[in-house]
């Protein structure tokens, strides 16, 4: 079945079949050519199924089809195919293709079962117009174009004219004059003379679209009947209406009346159908309603009492609309209890109701609010004496554990003396007892040092000093000070932290205590297997893991362990020891620096504790001037002495000395012998220990017991050290340090505070006072000893440094020879008296002040300044190199003057440093000699000459 043929310019007919394709005939050569749709073929024809033809003027051919439009080029028999997809919205409406058209302006239009479409050639998408933008129907059958421009659309419910300059339509239907508002598919021509032509089902319309005028009449409105409960209302008696409802001004009614209902028409009686209408009754609709002609009729039920006005407007067929219509008041009365004066009694009611419920309200709630106060102020007080009675339990904490450190001093380094033989030589078993006693106290020690942590914990008075940690190589500290604790054990200790693992930003000090806390827990509860410290990045966080074989934990104990005083069970508890503060302080801490710890465990099968740390890509740092404590002398001392104060300190010692793991006995008396040490205390205890330390290492004690007597002591003695209290009678170690430090620097005289308190603030007065270190008791006598060297052998550098310097500044200033440092760029840093007399100066003072550049002011010829820098930018130094200076009276002088390049840490060029010799003098002698030289052999030519002659 042949459904569309259309002859194109070159004389080719085209032919489209249903269900076969397209068709081309070629009369001149009285051949067929046939095009099918090939599913393999992307480029051929869309589907068989062809609905109707266009030749464009371009030459393309379009082909509408029921599974979308083909564009085929004729000189390269290329399909270009268009369709529907859901996900493109400028794609072609709908697949079904009803019509193609092409106006003058060259664009084609297509008539889809969905929308008109109009091809924009350039982007090859598609612009659709639906019934939601003015369209008859959806349904697209016929597209022509009238000779104004605008384009007119046959549909299955009328027929549309489309204005492009805004995109508008007007639409048409049966009461315009169609013969049907249904057309037929591509029933549609324009002749010549402009006349349009749309077949339908009861015949045809043929018209020329620039005879159709629009209607310009303005439609008067009128309201026809008035209704109040379906019923008629009529004009008279105690009618509502007295009046007309089309000539009334207001209508009033009961609220029994508020079911009412208007009727209205639009006075157009040219296509009537097509007449629109839009009503609203102001005070109650909030816009305008429209209707059509078939329904000229507004309700409304259940209005409030009030007023109103009820509005209506109307257009014509052509749609110009009468905007002022017809409109009425309406006053709808209020039942007697909604009248204004019922409004007013009821406030009046309302208020005294208010005001005598506020009066009571008020009596109760000031009772209330006197007995809510009153237990308030209870509560205020129980809370105040609760927390009263909790400060003065941490006070209590605080300040005894700072008082059990002096007596704990005395007994651990009292006992220890005796073991080393302070008293002579003792027998065997007396020392195994006496070391049992070292071992508790400094297990006592050691339980202080976490009560008070605990305690600056728990009130927010610990302070980190943060740097950049490395953490593999403070966990190799951490692994050798543990060593001495797996005894007994087939326990293995490994630290699998990466070398490369960045650092961490942590209090050093601190977290040594952490990772020692960890490390002690595991391998106290670990009696076999390995102990396994490593760590990962992640992220911005590293995390560290202690990883242990030993008897692990129950889940439901994993929030406990990490709580004051908690342990699995009592039975552990009396197994191996513990009081509950050490995972509870190690919590903290890590918190204190930002990170977060938890548990992982199996009973039977180990655990993993886990913490995390921020990390820094920046080195670690390192200070080769901080003290550690270094623990000595036997397995018992070395494993209760680091689960105590050692943890606290710093290992950079420990780090820059790995090759000495046994330092036992080392530094107890190195360099002892001989050195003169003030010892300042108030406590006879404290004194005995300390003299019993230093008389077993060679060193000589000179004791006092107050500040008054120490400064005293330092009008005739003078120490190489001074080892001072804190908490004194009469004047304090502070004091004390400052008034020393009045007549001695810290070089000269070292001062070591020695101090049952920890605090930082502590630290930070004993340092302002004038105190070289700190130490907190109880004292290990390694620590004391290792400081007191360091302390005493920098004392003696730096005065040794002075000695030498003092000799230098000597030998440069008694020098003959000008002696100068500048800086690359000839400034002076340095010069002695004999560079300013050489230079005509009185002073290297005055000299330095009036030369700005050495280099520009003091050659007197560029020539030789020249030379001198490039020689020695070449060779990195000159030797005797004669030159022409400038003295200050600007007279010239020659000069031999040698140099040298500085360089800095780096090997930058630093500064210029060498010498200025005046051989003017010389120079005049050498001068004179070599003119006497010349009139010699002057005088000796003319004798021969006459000789001769």
């Amino acid at each position: 079945m042949i459904f569309s043929v259309i002859n194109d310019t070159k004389g080719i007919v085209w032919i489209g079949l249903s269900g076969k394709g397209v068709d081309k005939f070629d009369p001149s050569k009285n051949t067929f050519t046939h095009y099918v749709h090939d599913e393999n073929n992307f480029n051929s024809l869309v589907n068989d199924w062809t609905n109707c033809l266009l030749e464009d003027s371009e030459g393309f051919i379009w082909i509408g089809t029921e599974s979308g439009v083909s564009q085929f080029d004729p000189a390269k028999e290329i399909f270009t195919n268009y369709t529907f997809d859901k996900n493109n919205p400028n794609s072609l409406s709908n697949n079904l293709a009803e019509t193609i058209y092409e106006d003058s302006l060259k664009r084609i239009w297509i008539g889809t079962g969905d929308g008109l479409n109009r091809f924009d050639k350039s982007t090859k998408q598609f612009t659709v117009y639906r019934e939601k933008n003015g369209l008859a129907s959806n349904h697209v059958l016929g597209i022509l174009e009238d000779k104004q421009g605008y384009i007119w659309i046959s549909t299955e419910k009328g027929l549309s004219k489309l204005n492009l300059n805004n995109e508008s339509f007007r639409n048409y239907n049966k009461w315009d004059g169609l013969q049907s508002n249904i057309f037929l598919v591509g029933s549609c021509f324009k002749s010549n003379d402009g006349e349009l032509f749309f077949g339908g089902i009861n015949g045809f319309n043929a018209f020329y679209p620039y005879k159709l005028n629009d209607n310009p009449n303005i439609p008067p409105v009128v309201l026809t009947d008035f209704n109040i409960f379906n019923n008629p209302i009529h004009v008279g008696g105690n009618s509502p209406l007295q009046k007309h409802i089309n000539i009334a001004d207001e209508v009033t009614l009961s609220y029994k009346q508020s079911f009412f209902s208007f009727k209205f028409a639009s006075l157009n009686f040219r296509s009537p159908q097509n007449n629109q209408y839009a009503y609203m009754m102001e005070g109650f609709d909030k816009k305008w309603n429209y209707i059509d002609y078939k329904r000229r009729f507004a309700s409304y039920t259940n209005l409030d009492p009030g007023k109103y006005i009820f509005k209506v407007k109307a257009s014509n067929n052509d749609g110009v609309w009468n905007e002022k219509g017809a409109s009425i008041k309406i006053t709808i009365t209020p039942p007697i209890w909604k009248t204004w004066w019922a409004y007013a009694s009821y406030a009046i009611f309302f208020v005294f109701s208010i005001v005598g419920y506020v009066r009571y309200k008020t009596k109760a709630q000031t009772k209330e609010l006197a007995q809510r106060n009153k237990e308030l102020e209870q509560e205020r007080l129980t809370a105040e004496r609760l927390r009263q009675i909790d400060k003065m339990k941490d006070e209590f904490l605080a300040n005894t554990s700072h008082e059990l450190r002096t007596p704990l001093n005395g007994i651990i380094g009292l006992t220890e003396s005796i073991i080393d033989g302070a008293i002579g030589i003792i027998p065997q078993i007396v020392k195994e007892n006496l070391l049992i006693v070292v071992q508790s106290g400094k297990r006592l020690a050691n339980l202080v040092n976490d009560i008070l942590d605990f305690s600056k914990l728990k009130n927010k008075d610990l302070q980190l000093r943060k740097t950049n940690v490395d953490i593999h190589e403070l966990t190799e500290i951490v692994l050798k000070l543990s060593k001495p604790l797996i005894a007994g054990k087939s326990l293995e200790l490994k630290n699998e932290i990466p070398i490369d693992i960045p650092a961490v930003i942590a209090d050093e000090n601190r977290l040594q205590q952490i990772i020692y806390n960890l490390l002690g827990n595991a391998i106290k509860f670990t009696d076999k297997g390995q102990v396994i410290i490593s760590a990962q990045l992640k992220n911005d966080k590293v995390q560290i893991n202690v990883s242990d074989t030993g008897i692990g934990i129950p889940k439901e104990k994993f929030e406990d362990i990490f709580k004051s005083f908690e342990q699995v069970d009592g039975s552990i508890e009396r197994e191996y020891g513990g009081t509950g503060l050490g995972l509870a302080v190690t919590k903290s801490l890590i918190e204190l620096h930002g990170g977060k710890i938890w548990v992982e465990s199996e009973l039977g099968h180990g655990s993993i504790f886990s913490f995390t740390l921020p990390v820094t890509y920046e080195k670690p740092e390192i200070k080769s001037d901080k003290i550690v404590k270094i623990t000595t002398v036997s397995t018992d001392e070395l494993m209760s002495e680091y689960q105590n104060e050692s943890l606290i300190e710093t290992s950079d010692v420990l780090k820059q000395r790995k090759g000495l793991e046994d330092v036992r006995g080392k530094i107890i008396t190195s360099n002892m012998y001989g050195f003169k040490i003030l010892v300042v205390d108030d406590e006879a205890v404290n004194l005995q220990v300390i003299k019993n330390n230093l008389c077993m290492a060679g060193a000589e004690s000179e004791i006092v017991h107050s500040g008054i007597e120490a400064l005293e002591k330092l009008d005739y003695v003078h120490p190489d050290l001074i080892l001072l209290d804190i908490m004194m009678p009469k004047m304090n170690g502070y004091e004390t340090a400052r008034r020393i430090r009045e007549k001695y620097s810290k070089e000269e005289m070292p001062i070591i505070f020695i101090s049952a308190k920890s605090h930082v603030s502590d630290l930070v007065y004993s340092f302002e006072s004038g105190g070289n270190d700190y130490i907190t008791k109880p004292i290990s006598k390694n620590e004391l000893f290792t400081r007191m060297n360091f302390h005493i052998e920098h004392s003696k550098d730096r005065k040794n440094l002075k000695k030498a310097e003092e000799k230098y500044r000597q030998i440069f200033e008694n020098a003959i020879e000008g002696i100068f440092q500048i800086t690359t760029q000839g400034d002076f840093i340095s010069a002695n008296a004999s560079m300013a007399k050489i230079m005509g100066y009185n002073s290297s003072k005055d000299l330095m002040l009036s030369v700005t550049n050495m280099l520009e002011e003091s050659f007197a010829v560029v020539e030789d300044r020249n030379n001198f820098i490039n020689i020695l930018k070449k060779n990195g130094q000159v030797t005797g190199m004669e030159v022409h200076f400038s003295r200050k009276d600007n007279s010239i002088f020659f000069g031999s003057i040698s140099a040298r390049i500085t360089f800095n840490d780096i090997g930058e060029p630093f500064c210029y440093e060498g010498t200025v010799v005046d051989i003017t003098e010389r120079k005049e002698k050498e001068k004179a000699e070599r003119e006497r030289e010349a009139a010699n052999a002057s005088a000796q030519a003319r004798s021969y000459f006459i000789a001769n002659t």
